[in-house]
């Protein structure tokens, strides 16, 4: 067994568990914030051994505008606002990027694989929450 994830379970598993149990939204935010970074930075990595680096400082930008809608705007609205902004972040990195096509298409399907798959992902955890503070439930305790 590895000891490194028994010590981030043992550690982690409570802190997580007291931010949605005892914590607010902001809190809740941060640190859904905090995961979906660290889970982008660790993609790129993943990328950067097969020799396709994408532009972190975008990724992060795209990453906190999309998280910050599912936090600071109403429920259903904030998943329109998150995929108008999810195309519009992919079609800039499309335009800034265009250099050779097949290049340009692997590292903007990359891109769009990361920001669905990690960053919208866990954005709806947010949504998740403001539902559960609204009906003062524990829907996320069912997700862990």
């Amino acid at each position: 067994m590895d000891v490194k994830r028994i010590i981030s379970g043992i550690v982690g598993i409570p802190i997580v568990l007291g931010i949605i149990l005892w914590g607010n939204l902001f809190a809740f935010f941060a640190f859904v914030l905090l995961v979906t970074i660290f889970c982008v930075y660790e993609i790129n990595e993943m990328f950067c051994k097969k020799s396709l680096k994408l532009p972190l400082l975008f990724l992060y930008g795209a990453t906190v505008i999309l998280s910050s809608t599912a936090t600071f705007c109403p429920q259903y609205e904030g998943i329109f606002v998150s995929y108008i902004l999810f195309f519009i972040a992919f079609f800039i990195y499309a335009l800034l990027t265009t250099q050779e096509l097949f290049d340009t298409l692997k590292k903007v399907s990359l891109f769009a694989f990361t920001l669905l798959f990690v960053v919208i992902s866990l954005s709806h955890l947010i949504l998740i929450y403001k539902v559960e503070l609204v009906d003062k439930a524990h829907y996320l305790l069912f997700l862990i």
